[in-house]
């Protein structure tokens, strides 16, 4: 592996990195907006609460997820550590997207489809569509992040060969 391909490479991941944070800045502030209607709309109390837990969790959420992601601009080190240290990066935002920004959204989801049923007076029907795609669409966010997963530990296990090589 040259430099210039490490260098390629650094900036590639760093690019996702910055793409996939915006990503979440947007969907936290939808599912803020969302969960802050729901509060704000005079449902009972228990269900305000929840929305109010959604919109303090995904703000508390998108704080600890983009903490120091930003400033991390790739310099500091040089060649394979500099590699290193942006699958590092990016390998921690992805570890702590699960916690910080789909806990929110699948907790939002769950308080809306039982206010749904509250306000419906039982199972609403006409929900069925959406939550087989609100369930499809948590499948396949698993699925995808698992085999993002598994590059990132390829990476990391390619780079350590190519030390222990050199």
């Amino acid at each position: 592996m040259t430099l210039d391909e490490i260098r390629r490479r650094v900036r590639s991941l760093h690019s996702k990195t910055r793409k996939d944070l915006i990503q979440n800045i947007v969907v936290t502030a939808g599912v803020v907006l969302l969960a802050a209607f729901g509060v704000g709309r005079g449902a009972g109390p228990l269900r305000q609460a929840g929305y109010a837990v959604v919109v303090v969790w995904a703000l508390a959420g998108l704080f600890f997820l983009s903490r120091g992601m930003w400033n991390a601009e790739p310099g500091a080190a040089t060649g394979i550590a500099l590699y290193r240290q942006e699958i590092e990066r990016r390998r921690s935002l992805f570890h702590h997207v699960m916690r910080w920004s789909f806990g929110p959204m699948v907790l939002g989801l769950a308080v809306f489809i039982l206010d749904l049923n509250i306000r419906a007076g039982g199972l609403y029907p006409k929900a069925a569509p959406f939550l087989i795609l609100a369930a499809a669409w948590i499948v396949a966010f698993f699925y995808m992040r698992r085999d993002e997963a598994h590059r990132l530990r390829r990476e990391i296990e390619s780079l350590n060969r190519l030390e222990n090589q050199g």
